[in-house]
């Protein structure tokens, strides 16, 4: 029988931005918002009865966090993510931002949180009789207020 857990850690944070070839006015200006970023990570089968532990994952996540919380988004940018590498020292990861909309905001969290999730996936590799654990991002949904809209991402 095929099975699937997943847990999901919910972090927050503010930042502004501004949209360039948007037909809405308001969005034209610099404005922010206080962000909630869900972040689901699902495994075939559980180690020490989880998914994921907590803290492990806010590690994880929280060099995105850092990098946009209390930032200025800026259309025809990069943004730089610092993440700890395999060294003890810090990697640069850029990803250019075209238009700071909230599904951009939403890709890049996705791109540079699944890197890490991978790593931890080849560090914590481990087998139940043949079957191997394999952990994985596999959602990330953005709200871009905490309780109206929210744009996701999702691996397939």
């Amino acid at each position: 029988m095929d099975r699937e857990f997943s847990c999901t850690k919910i972090f927050r944070f503010c930042c502004a931005h501004q949209l360039v070839n948007t037909s809405t006015e308001k969005c034209k200006s610099q404005h922010g918002h206080s962000y909630k970023l869900e972040v689901t990570v699902a495994c075939n089968f559980l180690i020490n009865e989880m998914v994921i532990d907590f803290t492990i994952l806010k590690n994880i996540v929280t060099p995105f966090i850092e990098s946009v919380d209390h930032k200025m988004l800026s259309p025809n940018s990069n943004h730089v993510i610092f993440q700890e590498g395999n060294n003890g020292f810090y990697e640069n990861h850029i990803f250019p931002i075209i238009q700071p909309t909230a599904e951009s905001i939403v890709e890049i969290a996705f791109n540079s949180i699944s890197k890490q999730i991978e790593k931890f996936d080849e560090e914590e590799t481990k087998f139940s009789g043949s079957m191997r654990r394999r952990t994985w991002l596999k959602r990330i949904k953005l709200w871009e207020e905490i309780d109206s809209a929210f744009v996701e991402i999702e691996a397939k």
